[in-house]
């Protein structure tokens, strides 16, 4: 979650669903908090947070906010921008996106008609991951795959067959169909859940290994001062030696 130009943004990091909020004052941890209200109250409380360490998430506010609804923030490693490179990705496609929408309708950036087309365009586009099955965020969220009043109309006056199932009044037919569907969506997250896993496990072990190449290259890079300590030290007690030697 971040706020990006006066967008205020939030991903889910399961679904890839982003919710947006247009923020009309400054970046203040009030105002973000106002924003979060509205997108949980759409689409339902999260678990927990990740943010960047910008100053309104790491106010009071913001951990009083997460306190009343029982929410875990977390933040992102400092100076490691690729622990919300997820994040990063959504802004490019959202910048984008809507600059084409506000070339093509002529509305300003903040319109309710822009930004539910801006939000219905991002969460419409299959997610590429290794595994993928041509879902989407917004399918993957609820279930179903989005549709414009277009697409709905002419797919009722092309008597479009996928929809004889929401026309019929047998009751089997209709939970038959409901637990199709229902079985799909439960496949598509158990799928989409084993990708996640697979893919923190590769993370885990490439850190590891990247402790343990760094491990070696100190210890390979200390060698030759140890070395030059053990060969000062040898000449000290020989000399010492020597002195010794003198004397006697």
């Amino acid at each position: 979650m971040s706020v990006s130009a006066s967008l205020l943004t939030a991903t889910c990091a399961f679904t890839g669903f982003t919710a947006i909020f247009p923020i009309s004052g400054s970046f203040k941890a009030k105002d973000i908090c106002d924003g979060l209200s509205v997108i949980f109250n759409r689409h339902g409380h999260p678990v927990r947070l990740r943010c960047d360490r910008a100053k309104a998430y790491l106010s009071k506010y913001m951990n009083d906010y997460c306190q009343q609804y029982g929410i875990t923030i977390a933040y992102s490693t400092p100076r490691s921008p690729w622990t919300l490179g997820w994040v990063e990705t959504r802004h490019r496609v959202i910048n984008s996106t809507l600059a084409r929408l506000m070339e093509g309708s002529g509305r300003s950036w903040n319109d309710p008609v822009t930004l539910s087309m801006l939000e219905n365009c991002i969460n419409s586009y299959g997610l590429e991951y290794e595994g993928s099955e041509n879902v989407c965020p917004y399918e993957l969220m609820y279930g179903f795959a989005p549709c414009s009043a277009l697409q709905a109309r002419l797919r009722v006056d092309r008597d479009d067959p996928d929809l004889n199932d929401i026309e019929t009044d047998d009751p089997i037919e209709l939970v038959s169909s409901a637990r199709a569907k229902a079985t799909r969506l439960d496949k598509l997250h158990q799928r989409f859940r084993t990708i996640w896993q697979d893919r923190r496990e590769r993370v885990t072990d490439n850190r590891d290994s990247g402790q343990d190449d760094n491990q070696q290259g100190s210890n390979a890079s200390t060698k030759p001062i140890r070395a030059a300590k053990e060969r000062a030290l040898r000449a000290l007690q020989q000399h010492f030696l020597r002195d010794d030697d003198e004397h006697l």
